[in-house]
């Protein structure tokens, strides 16, 4: 196996767009009908105040371009969540 040219790739399918954690939190809150507790903490290595995925080396392998706001895709996300643990 050639180590340049991997039998598969991982890629982050996302959208390009950053959006602010707390913004996140805040989507999330609204269509779950609930607060979130949130205990906020000095920042840790790592922590990131956004986040944002880059979708270039998809887009270059297979033209990948996102159709679902991250909005849809959220409010997606609860209506499966809400069916899959019966809440």
């Amino acid at each position: 196996m050639n180590p340049s040219n991997p039998p598969y790739r991982v890629f982050n399918l996302g959208h390009h767009r950053p959006v602010e954690m707390r913004l996140f939190v805040q989507m999330l809150e609204k269509l779950l009908g609930r607060s979130a507790q949130i205990e906020l903490l000095p920042p840790q290595p790592g922590d990131l105040p956004e986040t944002c995925a880059s979708i270039d080396r998809v887009r270059a392998a297979v033209g990948f371009e996102p159709r679902v706001t991250l909005e849809d895709g959220l409010r997606n996300f609860v209506e499966w969540f809400k069916g899959y643990y019966k809440c």
